[in-house]
C-alpha cells in the first residue's frame, strides 16, 4: 500500500513539475482525459494546488474557448448585417449588376441666388475617380455622367432617392439612364444606383456669387441592365460582370 502510495505521489509530483513548466514558458497547461478522470482538479491533500494555480490551468483556458465560440457565432450574424435590402425607393426588382465600383471625388457647389434672391450654396456638379479592386476604371461627372475606361459612357436620370446614414451624407439614389454611348461594360447599362454614401452634404448661406466648395465624398455606384440573361454583345465581358457583381456592398 506504502510502495503504491508513494509512486502516485511521485506521478502527480511529475504533472504539477510539467505544469510549471509550461506555464514558466507561457503554454497553456490542460489536464490530460487521464488526469480528470482521476479527479486531479480535486482537493486531494497529495496533490495540493493554489486558487491561482487552478484558475490559470483551468479557469483560463475555458474562458478562451468561450470567447472565441462567441466569435465564430457572431461572424454570420456580420454577414447578413452587410447584406441588408436597398431601400424600395432605389431597388431595382428583374435587373443585373454588371459593374460596382466605388467613387471618390467631390461634390461641388456654387454660391448662387435662389427664387428669393438670397444667396446660397446650390449643388452643381460630381467629379470623382471610379475604383474597382484599388484599380481607377473611369470617372464621374456632370450630367450626371458615368464614363468607364474602354470609352463606354452613360447619363441618367434621378429617379428615386433615400436618406443617407447621417446628416452629412448625400442621399441614396436611383437613376434611370437617358442616353449612351459605345458597346462596352456600360454599354447595355439601364439603371444607376448610388448607395453607401459618405459625406458630400454642403449648405447654407453664402456671400459671394459664382464661388464654389467642394465637398468630399466617397460612395458605391451600381451599374444594372435589364433582365438575367447577358446579351451577345456583352458576352466578351461576362467574366469581368460576374466578378464585379456587389463586390462592395
Amino acid at each position: 500500500m506504502s510502495r503504491r502510495r508513494s509512486a502516485l505521489t511521485y506521478q502527480r509530483h511529475c504533472e504539477r513539475s510539467e505544469a510549471i513548466q509550461n506555464l514558466a514558458e507561457g503554454k497553456v497547461w490542460i489536464a490530460s482525459s487521464r488526469s480528470l478522470s482521476s479527479g486531479a482538479h480535486s482537493r486531494d491533500p497529495l496533490a495540493p494546488r493554489s486558487d491561482e494555480t487552478y484558475f490559470r490551468e483551468t479557469i483560463m483556458p475555458s474562458s478562451k474557448i468561450v470567447a472565441l465560440s462567441l466569435l465564430l457565432v457572431s461572424a454570420p450574424m456580420v454577414s447578413a448585417h452587410a447584406q441588408t435590402p436597398l431601400p424600395d425607393a432605389i431597388a431595382a426588382p428583374g435587373e443585373t449588376a454588371v459593374l460596382t465600383a466605388h467613387a471618390e471625388g467631390a461634390q461641388v457647389y456654387e454660391c448662387k441666388a435662389g427664387t428669393d434672391g438670397k444667396l446660397s450654396w446650390a449643388f452643381r456638379e460630381p467629379i470623382a475617380t471610379l475604383m474597382v479592386d484599388g484599380k481607377t476604371v473611369g470617372r464621374h461627372y456632370a450630367g450626371p455622367s458615368w464614363e468607364y475606361s474602354d470609352g463606354s459612357a452613360v447619363v441618367g436620370k434621378v429617379s428615386g432617392n433615400a436618406p443617407g446614414a447621417t446628416a452629412n451624407d448625400i442621399s441614396w439614389l436611383k437613376l434611370e439612364v437617358v442616353s449612351r454611348r459605345g458597346s462596352g461594360v456600360l454599354g447595355g447599362v439601364a439603371t444607376v444606383q448610388r448607395i453607401n454614401t459618405k459625406g458630400g452634404k454642403f449648405e447654407g448661406a453664402c456671400d459671394k456669387a459664382g464661388a464654389t466648395h467642394s465637398a468630399p465624398y466617397s460612395a458605391d455606384y451600381v451599374f444594372l441592365r435589364k433582365g438575367s440573361a447577358l446579351s451577345p454583345s456583352w458576352r466578351g465581358n461576362g467574366r469581368l460582370a460576374r466578378r464585379r457583381v456587389f463586390s462592395r456592398p
